[in-house]
């Protein structure tokens, strides 16, 4: 997605207009089906989370996921204690499964506060966008979940949805104090697109990224509450957040996939490496 600059800017609505149309377009809802039908499909769905990304999200879902990613919703989902950091090339679709990890989470009660952190609160709110449209617009969520878009605070950097999970935005640097969601402390945490290639070359700048991580916005956890951790990225540099992360930290640290020239060997990667 393209980066955007404020929540108020035409660009930005324009682009949460697109994210709602695509939304209804790709998410028509069955409304002739009977209540006790609607409850066995969607306790079935619950218990495949593969088949339950392809029915709520199928305009993302328009290939055959590859082992990995297989592999790493499983080990996200099936480990509510959990760090982890997915450093796959462009086009792997890092933030998208995210998003579609996180939304099964919320909705399904297994998170209740969800924090969404970027290089700057702006490119933040961009990435909290199609979680924010995803809950007004898709209409299979509303008819299988209810209605999520709730009275009261509704906004670009913060929404709370039916399901009881809250979701934020907020850019490194910024005090992550007050993101509690009544008593509950932030027990998914999603660090996307956190390093850029001018920060990188100077190591100061990194130094003190790497720290408010570990000092500020890490201890926002509950100790006494299971937290998963989230780090999607890019190793664009030596001296970069991802890559210490991974190496320094994350209970999975990933590996960073690359495209191979010819097809087939890209083909081959996707199907047996497991990151």
């Amino acid at each position: 997605m393209a980066r955007l600059t404020k929540a108020t800017d035409k660009d930005y609505l324009q682009q949460w207009q697109k994210y709602c149309d695509n939304f209804r377009n790709a998410t028509p809802a069955d409304l002739s089906e009977s209540e006790a039908d609607k409850y066995k499909r969607v306790h079935t769905l619950e218990s495949k989370p593969e088949e339950w990304f392809k029915y709520y999200f199928p305009h993302y879902c328009t290939a055959k996921p590859g082992a990995f990613h297989i592999a790493a919703t499983k080990r996200l989902l099936q480990n509510a204690e959990w760090f982890e950091v997915r450093s796959w090339s462009r086009e792997l679709g890092k933030s998208a499964r995210a998003m579609m990890e996180i939304c099964y989470l919320a909705l399904t009660g297994k998170i209740k506060n969800m924090l969404l952190v970027s290089n700057s609160h702006d490119n933040a709110e961009n990435l909290l966008l199609p979680f924010k449209a995803c809950f007004e617009a898709n209409t299979r969520i509303e008819n299988d979940y209810g209605r999520q878009q709730t009275l009261g605070q509704w906004t670009s950097e913060k929404f709370v949805i039916k399901a009881g999970c809250s979701f934020r935005a907020l850019g490194w640097g910024e005090s992550p104090r007050g993101t509690r969601n009544n008593e509950k402390r932030p027990d998914f945490i999603l660090i996307d697109d956190f390093d850029t290639d001018e920060e990188c070359r100077n190591e100061d700048i990194m130094k003190n990224k790497i720290n408010w991580i570990e000092q500020a916005l890490i201890p926002t956890r509950s100790i006494s509450t299971a937290t998963r951790i989230l780090v999607n990225g890019n190793i664009i540099h030596d001296n970069c957040a991802v890559k210490y992360l991974g190496e320094n930290i994350a209970d999975h640290g990933g590996l960073q996939v690359a495209y191979q020239a010819k097809p087939a060997a890209r083909t081959l990667l996707l199907e047996h490496e497991v990151i």
